[in-house]
């Protein structure tokens, strides 16, 4: 159901982070960037993977968001690919599924708010960066959803924020490390054939092998450390042990602190 980053001070996640959002949420892409000159928000979409990169980078430490759809209502295109336009207030972004009347089966569920949203703002006059307004719209959407809506003079205001995570300045509506998590719609094959570990290597035995039947359900094992469940190839095994992504990361993390301390 998506993956959305909202960086208020321009901060780039690490490409690994990036890079799984995309290949589990593959339905398109968008990208909300304050203009560095006035206050305006530019927005670059598409479908066409890796199209969103050059468009980060282009940021220039000025606020964003960033959203990776998984379609679950409306068509796979560019105009039901986040962040949606929200006049009256900016851009709008969404992780999670609304329970929303959908008078157009051709829309999502995040534009058909967007929509309503516009309304009640040129109705009721809506300021959407009071408290009791963003407390009325968490109450609206529930508390699974997960919204991100930046103003054009680049505040980010993040709805059901307590249910994301932020890291190193970067909010994220799921949990980085735990990208992955349970997730079939893509097969091992598809899932491993363009994906880099850029902060270490991971030896080939940890690999899976092609020329074996691909089985995009497979078997899960629990991850070591954290108990969490995952598929068992995206999995790191060490000895009898099996670690995600997250976890080994922060392992290998600490053994190069404990062996730059002891050097």
């Amino acid at each position: 159901m998506c993956f959305l980053i909202a960086s208020p001070e321009g901060k780039i996640p690490k490409q690994k982070y990036l890079k799984r959002a995309e290949i589990d949420n593959s339905d398109g892409w968008g990208i909300a960037y304050k203009n560095t000159d006035k206050n305006s928000i530019t927005i670059h979409k598409g479908i066409n993977p890796g199209g969103w990169r050059k468009y980060l980078y282009a940021t220039k430490g000025q606020p964003y968001i960033l959203h990776f759809r998984f379609a679950t209502s409306g068509d796979i295109d560019t105009k039901n690919c986040h962040p949606f336009v929200c006049n009256g207030i900016g851009v709008l972004a969404h992780n999670g599924i609304i329970n929303i009347k959908l008078t157009d089966p051709s829309k999502s569920d995040t534009w058909h708010f967007t929509k309503e949203l516009e309304n009640d703002v040129r109705k009721n006059k809506l300021d959407i960066s009071d408290k009791e307004t963003i407390k009325f719209l968490e109450m609206y959407v529930g508390s699974s959803n997960k919204i991100s809506i930046m103003q054009y003079n680049g505040n980010i205001i993040i709805l059901n924020q307590q249910a994301g995570h932020w890291k190193k300045g970067i909010w994220y509506s799921k949990n980085p490390t735990h990208l992955g998590y349970i997730s079939t719609k893509v097969s091992y094959k598809d899932y491993y054939s363009d994906y880099v570990f850029d902060d270490y290597e991971i030896e080939k035995a940890h690999m899976p092998l092609w020329d074996k039947p691909v089985n995009i359900y497979g078997s899960y094992k629990k991850c070591t450390i954290c108990n969490l469940e995952f598929r068992t190839n995206d999995l790191f095994k060490i000895g009898m042990d099996y670690y995600c992504i997250g976890c080994y990361e922060d392992m290998f993390e600490l053994n190069n602190k404990l062996n730059k301390e002891l050097a």
